[in-house]
Parts: C-alpha cells; structure tokens; sequence
C-alpha cells in the first residue's frame, strides 16, 4: 500500500511512476479508495469505474516497465 499526502502533485506522482518507485496500479487503487471512502461525504461522483481505472493502470505499468515514460498520451 502507498501513501501520499495532500500536497504530493500530479507531476510528482508520475515522476514516482516512471522511477517504478510506484505502480501506476497502486496509485489508482489508493485514489479509487479515496473516492469511495470520501463520495458518501462529498457526493463527487456519480459513477466510478474500476475496471477501466483498472486496466489503465495496468496498461502505464507495463509501458514504463518497457522504459516509456509518462505522461502517455495514447490511453484510451
């Protein structure tokens, strides 16, 4: 399990990524946690998909495991 604080940026987030100091997976379950957890709440979100965030995260994980570095502009 990661952990990040509320000041860690985007950019230093991929840096972590593409260091493979973080899996791109990880990043997306700790925020999809956050979401659920925090959506009751703040009501933010009217439909979260896990199985697209999921397969986005694996897709990052293998390309930088191949050496590509984000940001990756051909997600889809």
């Amino acid at each position: 399990m990661i952990t990040l604080d509320a000041g860690t940026s985007a950019a230093q987030i991929a840096s972590l990524v593409n260091n493979q100091a973080y899996k791109a997976t990880d990043v997306a379950e700790y925020f999809f946690e956050r979401a659920r957890e925090l959506n009751p709440v703040l009501n933010a979100f009217v439909y979260l998909d896990w199985s697209k965030v999921n397969e986005q995260a694996r897709e990052i994980d293998l390309r930088v495991s191949r050496g590509e570095c984000l940001p990756l502009d051909t997600l889809r």
